[in-house]
């Protein structure tokens, strides 16, 4: 992947997270993965990143809501990420401007796709 630079990710679940983490910093991305919507929105608010991952579903907070926040706040693309995939939810997704969709699993390939795609300014 020719265009890398700094990954936020929120994902409740830490060892997906890792997962992510170990796929794309081999690629050359920084990689700072975060399990609370708190911690991970102090970071995005000092040092907006290249790209944000987010997963819908989130333990203490709606995905939608952060979407809908992050993306009036924000200058970089967001990948909303779901284990529950249904196309009512991959509309509301888009129609609050992810960028793209990753139902979950994806593998490997499949996210560094995604994220090529985005932050080459390419729409799903």
């Amino acid at each position: 992947m020719s265009s890398t630079g700094h990954l936020i990710v929120v994902d409740e679940d830490a060892d997906f997270a890792w997962l992510i983490d170990q796929w794309l910093s081999s690629e050359g991305w920084q990689v700072s993965a975060f399990t609370e919507v708190s911690e991970a929105a102090a970071v995005l608010e000092a040092t907006p990143p290249t790209a944000v991952l987010l997963n819908l579903h989130l333990e203490n907070h709606s995905g939608f809501e952060c979407l809908h926040r992050w993306r009036r706040s924000l200058p970089c693309p967001i990948v909303v990420l779901s284990a529950l995939p249904s196309d009512t939810e991959q509309d509301k997704a888009q129609a609050l401007g992810a960028a793209a969709y990753l139902p979950k699993p994806f593998n490997d390939e499949q996210l560094k796709a995604a994220l090529h795609r985005v932050c080459a300014g390419e729409t799903p």
